[in-house]
């Protein structure tokens, strides 16, 4: 650079420079942004500024936007158009399987931002609340099916008891004792808050107890379909809700007897 321009550009530094405690006005930031756009347009940071700058540039970047969100960053409604413009972008897009296989790994263990903490109650709470009503979509839960289809069966599957429901009735399991029972029950489901009425389809008969050759009446009860199968997990706690029924049950019929 020639020293007289050297010195001139000095000499316009702070106070000395015409425009010093000056600003453009949005009009005019708009055209230098649309003049530069045009000028750098399809040009990489590395041919607009070289390698070194670009690098230094890039991590300058990176450092004042970590840890903000775009609204912090660039205002609500630019946020906001940000956002749409790079939906609209990815519309269609599908990522290869390799490259959702390296998202995956880039996210596990320690790598993953939320590694180590737990919502808070309140926040568990904000999205239970968001979920409620909210139906899944037939395309969700056809991809879910295809998902998980074989993965749950057997042993994979967490209600699984070694087998257990593969285990042969006892002898006295008979077409007239399940109809004795709904009959007993007046053909209404008998888990709380259900009492399902039996349409065509009749209710099933479930042993407390979970032992299948245990046909004592006291030991059998009526459950519609759906409620039924709620009991293949948490069996102590139904063994229990389900004994004390038949209990109150017993103390009913007592009574009824004894007037």
């Amino acid at each position: 650079m020639p020293c007289g321009v050297w010195e001139t550009g000095r000499n316009r530094l702070g106070e000395n420079n015409s425009f010093y405690g000056k600003q453009h006005t949005d009009e005019t930031k708009r055209k230098i942004s649309d003049k530069n756009k045009e000028q750098h347009k399809g040009k990489t940071y590395e041919e607009i500024h070289g390698i070194e700058k670009a690098k230094e540039l890039r991590e300058l970047r990176r450092q004042t936007r970590q840890g903000k969100t775009y609204e912090e960053i660039y205002g609500v409604e630019k946020a906001k158009e940000l956002r749409e413009k790079g939906r609209q972008m990815r519309l269609g897009r599908k990522c290869s399987k390799i490259t959702r296989i390296k998202m995956s790994k880039s996210h596990e263990g320690e790598k993953n931002g939320f590694y180590g903490k737990h919502h808070t109650e309140e926040a568990k709470q904000r999205m239970s609340q968001k979920r409620l009503g909210r139906k899944q979509s037939k395309r969700s839960n056809e991809k879910r099916s295809k998902t998980l289809k074989g993965t749950r069966r057997g042993a994979n599957n967490p209600a699984w008891r070694d087998g257990k429901s593969f285990e042969p009735y006892g002898e006295t399991w008979t077409l007239e004792l399940r109809e004795q029972i709904r009959k007993r029950d007046n053909y209404v489901c008998q888990m709380p808050s259900c009492e399902m009425v039996q349409d065509k389809r009749p209710h099933d008969v479930h042993h407390i107890d979970y032992n299948k050759k245990n046909d004592n009446l006291l030991n059998l009860l009526t459950l519609c379909v759906s409620c039924h199968a709620k009991t293949g997990i948490k069996r102590k706690m139904w063994t229990y809700l389900f004994q004390v029924l038949q209990e109150i049950r017993l103390c009913h019929d007592k009574e009824l007897d004894m007037i």
